[in-house]
């Protein structure tokens, strides 16, 4: 799933995880961006059967995004719930957040992007989370050593700069309305 608002070097990264075999789900804005470069894209709105609202406030809060996202695909039980609901698993998620601290305003407090980075954290153990452009590089690297995959020690990792960058944003955001 690659859902970024700053599309800096998001072009050449998700290029990079097609030719590993990934099928992309994109939003709206990225994903036109994306297919603008000739990437096979699937948005996010054609794949849950819903489309984005409230001028794009709602795009990626959907059962179907988080379930695949969230299952532990270890567990009997959520696969059977999975394969029930036609959910396949997402292994990666790329995204980055709007841009509170330099604005700080109401509109840019991101509710999905900081949901997608917890979500694809806590199941770090099947996800993948890049939370930055900056990780861009480290996450190429180790996708192409390792033939398309990460190990669990990398993805914990990535899982644990994820909380860092949501921690600091939901602080800022604090620090916005306490003054």
């Amino acid at each position: 799933l690659v859902s970024v608002f700053n599309k800096r070097n998001v072009v050449g990264f998700s290029q990079f995880l097609s030719t590993k075999g990934y099928n992309l789900l994109s939003s709206t804005g990225t994903a036109k961006l994306l297919k603008e470069n000739s990437l096979d894209i699937t948005e996010i709105s054609d794949y849950t059967g819903s489309p984005e609202i409230l001028g794009g406030r709602v795009k990626t809060l959907h059962p179907k995004i988080y379930g695949g996202i969230l299952q532990d695909t270890h567990n009997p039980e959520h696969v059977q719930d999975m394969r029930k609901a036609e959910v396949p698993p997402i292994s990666v998620v790329v995204t980055n957040l709007y841009p509170f601290e330099e604005k700080n305003c109401i509109e840019n407090i991101d509710i999905g992007g900081v949901t997608l980075i917890r979500a694809a954290a806590k199941n770090f153990k099947d996800v993948l989370i890049i939370a930055s452009r900056d990780h861009y590089g480290e996450a190429l690297k180790l996708i192409k050593e390792q033939n398309g995959c990460s190990t669990i020690e990398q993805r914990k990792a990535f899982a644990s700069r994820a909380f860092n960058i949501s921690s600091h944003y939901d602080t800022a955001i604090f620090n916005y309305f306490d003054d």
